[in-house]
């Protein structure tokens, strides 16, 4: 990886793939829904739609016909913590789509009118994810455990929210976050790097910084128990541990306790509530890394009936996790781990994602190699510690939402597990 850095603190990283036709270009924008207020909640992500709504020299129509003639790849999303905005092209296209992209994010038009068009569409993007009830089922895991912290906030907003958007919160926003202290590009794969680094010199090289340098925070995590009506099909709970921050020394051990939880078809999850019970079609465990906090859970879509029953199995598997896994399937796990992370980090948008990515939030590129040694590196005793750490009976939360059984069922529960 080449890392040019220009005068005003914005990186840029390229890494060549000569062997590809294509290039990959990622923009990485620290402005995400943790850095909001409650007064404009939704803004990172109202934004990044309206990145796609027209510049002041290209029409939202001509946006994306522009990109349609190149035969390119143009999206965006927004998390907690960033905003993407990236593309895939063919390698004589990447200027033009690099001009592109700068243009989106230098100069939107943010017009009333296109506003007005765009609630409407975000509002039923809310409707969407709350029709969702694994998605349901981890926001309000979110807002729960982080309830006194901007982390929680939903990254879509509320209705309210929205609604209360416009063009001078929207730019006001904006002038504070897009800026050159916030912001990674990363682009890899076969393109002119000299012309690529013109390209961001011409767009960003002038632009000043605000101060407001990303700085990490430690919220606390809240124990819970959020339980949600909804006339859902199932049943869906997600217990939620406080997990590890970005850039733990412990996060590769972390990775792979999850895998063996409930990560693979041979993890231990997946083979009691799924293939021996027949619990649920959908049982797994997942870790988030934020800057100076994480979480860790475990998901399940169950029958409104056996959702006790499954409860009660999943916890079960955490104590025996407690008390550590073979060195068999350590190894297992090691190898189906490195496959997946090895083949997911052969394209170049991989690459380029991982490269912005890490820049932005750990200020690092952490390459494949590395991260294969650290995974070897990770011993049976690794695992039980981190178990130990992250099933952690007092940084424990549970959500569920459909038709959750009382609340005193689950604490019940809870203290079982507490004093196992």
């Amino acid at each position: 990886m080449n890392l040019i850095k220009l005068e005003n603190g914005m990186r840029i990283a390229t890494q060549q793939l000569d062997h590809t036709r294509s290039a990959s270009i990622y923009f990485f924008i620290g402005c995400g829904s943790r850095y909001e207020d409650r007064e404009i909640l939704g803004a990172s992500h109202f934004i990044e739609h309206m990145l796609f709504r027209g510049t002041e020299k290209r029409s939202s129509k001509q946006l994306a016909e522009e990109m349609d003639f190149l035969g390119g790849q143009l999206n965006a999303f927004t998390t907690k913590e960033y905003t993407c905005l990236y593309a895939q092209v063919l390698k004589n296209h990447v200027a033009t789509a690099l001009d592109i992209m700068c243009d989106m994010l230098c100069n939107p038009l943010m017009s009333d009118n296109d506003i007005a068009i765009e609630k409407g569409v975000v509002l039923e993007e809310i409707s969407m994810y709350e029709d969702s009830p694994e998605e349901l089922c981890a926001d309000l895991l979110c807002e729960s455990v982080w309830n006194t912290d901007s982390l929680g906030f939903n990254i879509l907003g509320t209705r309210n929210t929205v609604n209360d958007l416009n063009s001078k919160k929207l730019k006001n926003y904006m002038q504070n976050f897009y800026v050159p202290e916030r912001m990674t590009v990363a682009i890899c794969g076969n393109f002119d790097e000299n012309e690529a680094v013109d390209i961001l010199k011409h767009y960003f090289s002038k632009k000043q910084n605000t101060g407001n340098f990303i700085k990490p925070a430690t919220p606390k995590f809240n124990q819970a128990i959020t339980l949600k009506q909804r006339d859902f099909e199932q049943t869906h709970m997600i217990l939620g541990f406080k997990g590890l921050p970005l850039g733990d020394k412990n996060k590769y051990a972390a990775a792979i306790f999850s895998a063996v939880t409930g990560g693979t078809s041979s993890s231990r999850l997946n083979r009691r509530i799924r293939e021996e019970l027949g619990l649920a079609y959908s049982v797994y465990t997942f870790i988030t890394s934020y800057l100076g906090t994480g979480l860790f859970g475990i998901g399940a879509g169950i029958n409104h009936s056996n959702q006790i029953k499954a409860m009660e199995e999943i916890l079960k598997i955490l104590e025996e996790l407690r008390n550590g896994i073979s060195q068999e399937e350590l190894y297992r796990t090691k190898e189906q781990f490195k496959a997946v992370m090895v083949m997911g980090m052969e394209s170049s948008s991989a690459l380029a994602s991982a490269m912005g990515r890490g820049l932005l939030l750990e200020n690092k590129y952490t390459d494949v190699d590395t991260m294969i040694k650290k995974i070897d590196e990770v011993t049976v005793e690794d695992i039980q510690n981190i178990a130990c750490i992250l099933t952690d009976p007092s940084n424990m939360a549970l959500t569920v939402v459909g038709r959750p059984e009382a609340e005193q069922i689950y604490s019940s529960m809870f203290c079982k597990y507490c004093h196992r």
